[in-house]
């Protein structure tokens, strides 16, 4: 039982939604089954942990019905199906309880169907109104603006055939914001996922779309801006240059933009940034981290108040990357506990290694990220590169640990040989960043390497592409072009 759907629902309840939930139950007209309150009553005991013991069916059995001497499985089973149905109507309660909006609709909706015609026209009119003055409008605005029209219009007593059929008008202008900017945000999503995952992307009526926009729409509303500049990004190539008129562009107008748009766009902007991180200028790390403390001072990066562990562990290597070390262990002690309880510890173990790692203490890091027990791939991506890494540095200086080197590369390319997850251009990005640094470890273990072979080795990197950690490849070449490798073991 402890395993159960109903239990796994209410082990999210918080604190205040369990008490709530108790006064839900015991009230007559929302709840008519007195055994619920019983149930209700015997789980208060054991809440919030739910111990597997204390729940064992027999005994639940037992006390929701006392006067029944034989274990009925079947009876436990009815009682907390009923209890899991009314969790779920209290959390759709609840949920009307905070939406304004939908309360709203529904009530005009119960107006128009009663024939209070009066009624369902000015509430219809005092919500438009409202949608109307709100400083920046999303999908779902536009999209209720056409609901509530369309409804209006077509309403038996609404005079259709007047000369001044404004719902009607108004519903097809608020259609067409609606499906504009769906398209633009659904189609940008399309075309990122396409850099990430084995996928085509099929964009059917996109370019009228857009064309309809650059028209009529650009100036009612940022955000339309926004995602033609970001599509145009996913689709035509990223620059500095669009990179920081797209920044300003944002910056300039958002607080004008919906809160999921400002989240949204606030994240491509940072995907944007390490990618030219890597590719073209570090300093865009800097411009990074500039963008995730707007994110983290506007609680753009929370998903109802969960930080989710790819953006923890991204701030914390981008904070250690540009040596921003002190400010990073603050946000790694003060932002754990809002990552999500199944992943926190490796979430932690991933960010504590990119500390040590850009701080030069690499058996350190090697020992830590070796302690990540999760098998998703993102992970396994990073655990595998930062260990690579670290032994590399350390192989630099101490050749010692070059088998131990070897070894992980070898791990590292069976299990990119499976993973499928990733697309083509991701994986070989991985595979070349095996094959250089197995190439130049083996040069490493000729004691006579000379100053020709690392610049042939700079060279053959400076060529592959794509190229995993490629800055950083080409760091370590530069800085131990013709250098001794005998020095002390590091940290």
């Amino acid at each position: 039982m402890v395993n159960s759907k109903v239990i796994s629902l209410l082990r999210s309840f918080s604190a205040a939604e369990w008490k709530s939930f108790g006064k839900y139950l015991h009230s007559p007209y929302l709840n008519s089954n007195k055994r619920l309150c019983a149930f209700y009553a015997f789980l208060k005991k054991h809440h919030p942990a739910f111990g597997h013991a204390k729940l064992a069916k027999p005994i639940v059995f037992a006390a929701l019905f006392p006067n029944k001497e034989i274990f009925d499985d079947r009876l436990v089973r009815v009682v907390m199906a009923d209890l899991h149905r009314a969790a779920e109507s209290f959390l759709v309660f609840e949920q009307l309880k905070k939406d304004r909006r939908s309360r709203s609709k529904m009530l005009i909706r119960s107006y128009g169907g009663r024939g209070l015609y009066d009624r369902f026209e000015r509430h219809t009119n005092d919500l438009l109104e409202d949608i109307d003055l709100l400083p920046s409008k999303s999908m779902a605005d536009y999209l209720d603006a056409f609901l509530l029209n369309q409804e209006h219009y077509f309403h038996p007593r609404t005079e259709a055939l007047t000369t001044n059929a404004d719902s009607l008008k108004n519903a097809v202008r608020r259609l067409d914001s609606f499906y504009a900017l769906a398209k633009l945000r659904l189609s940008c999503e399309l075309s990122a996922r396409t850099k990430i995952v084995a996928e085509e992307a099929i964009y059917p009526l996109l370019d009228p779309v857009c064309g309809y926009i650059e028209k009529h729409l650009l100036d009612k509303d940022p955000a339309f801006g926004i995602y033609l500049d970001l599509l145009k990004i996913n689709r035509e190539g990223l620059t500095g240059e669009l990179f920081f008129g797209l920044k300003n562009k944002y910056l300039a107008s958002r607080e004008r933009l919906s809160f999921l748009e400002q989240k949204e766009v606030l994240i491509y902007l940072l995907n944007y940034a390490y990618q030219l991180a890597l590719s073209a200028d570090r300093s865009f790390f800097y411009e990074q981290l500039e963008l995730y403390k707007i994110g983290l001072a506007n609680g753009l990066l929370l998903d109802n108040g969960i930080l989710p562990d790819i953006r923890f562990t991204n701030i914390a290597a981008v904070g250690s990357t540009v040596k921003k070390w002190k400010w990073t262990k603050n946000f790694i002690h003060s932002y754990s506990s809002l990552l999500p309880e199944d992943i926190a510890q490796d979430a932690i173990f991933l960010a504590e290694s990119y500390l040590h790692f850009h701080r030069g203490n690499f058996l350190e890091t090697d020992r830590i990220v070796n302690k990540i027990s999760t098998n998703n791939v993102s992970y396994k991506f990073r655990q595998y590169s930062l260990s690579i890494r670290s032994l590399f540095e350390i192989t630099l200086v101490h050749i010692d640990y070059i088998e131990l080197l070897l070894s992980r590369i070898y791990a590292y390319e069976k299990y990119l040989s499976r993973q499928k997850t990733f697309s083509k251009k991701r994986n070989s990005a991985e595979i070349n960043f095996t094959k250089l640094v197995k190439k130049i470890s083996s040069c490493l273990a000729n004691k006579n390497i000379t100053l020709e072979q690392w610049e042939q080795m700079k060279i053959e990197t400076e060529k592959t592409t794509p190229l995993a950690a490629k800055s950083w490849l080409l760091e370590k070449i530069s800085k131990n072009l013709g250098r001794d490798r005998q020095k002390p073991v590091p940290r």
